[in-house]
């Protein structure tokens, strides 16, 4: 058999491998492959069982740019990116001819960074990297240390800002308000909305006489 040369971007071929590594995604991306669905259609054809499991295996597909919000179908209605979908089919089929059951064992399901007290897990939280960096970069005078020079109104960013600024707390410690309120107030002047949203948001909790604070 000839040789035929590859050029190919390993690290592009892994983070594309790694957001399709699960067999949730992959039965997301045939279904969508078939025809654009919403996110309730998709609950159950994948094996989830909510809408917010669907949003999480569609994040990645999205971030990989293989899935997108399908406008012309109506809003909320998801499908393969048009000019992915020759690769996707090609990319499939060449792992079903390459299936062997020795590599089904293992865990290869990328991190996430939908944080552990999310209230709810929806269409907020598909945010791509590229665009949490642009949030990051346009709401943020620095990051080391992290000062924040407004507030965003939409919700998508909120998330992306609020995820920055819990970083600055310890897992499993505690804090008194008046901590809270001086770190906060260190990276916003109007700490009191900050504190406010974290604890909205679940990235953090607090006692019922707001005596003590910590991470969820």
């Amino acid at each position: 058999m000839e040789h035929v040369p590859l050029n190919i971007d390993s690290r592009m071929a892994e983070k594309v491998l790694a957001c399709i590594g699960s067999q949730e995604r992959i039965t997301l991306l045939l279904a969508l492959l078939n025809k654009p669905m919403t996110v309730a259609e998709l609950v159950g054809v994948c094996g989830c069982t909510s809408a917010g499991q669907v949003y999480h295996h569609m994040k990645p597909l999205m971030a990989a740019d293989l899935v997108a919000e399908d406008r012309k179908a109506g809003r909320g209605v998801y499908a393969v990116v048009p000019h992915r979908a020759q690769g996707i089919v090609m990319l499939l089929a060449g792992i079903q001819a390459l299936a062997d059951t020795k590599y089904a064992a293992g865990d290869w399901e990328p991190g996430t960074q939908i944080h552990k007290g999310a209230t709810a897990v929806d269409e907020r939280y598909m945010t791509t990297p590229a665009e949490e960096r642009k949030v990051v970069e346009t709401y943020f005078v620095s990051l080391d240390p992290p000062i924040l020079k407004a507030f965003p109104p939409k919700e998508k960013k909120k998330l992306v800002i609020l995820r920055v600024i819990a970083g600055r707390f310890e897992p499993e410690r505690r804090y008194s308000e008046k901590e809270v309120n001086a770190i906060l107030g260190a990276i916003y002047e109007d700490y009191t909305t900050i504190r406010r949203y974290l604890i909205d948001y679940g990235f953090m909790e607090r006692t019922k006489d707001g005596r003590e604070y910590w991470l969820k």
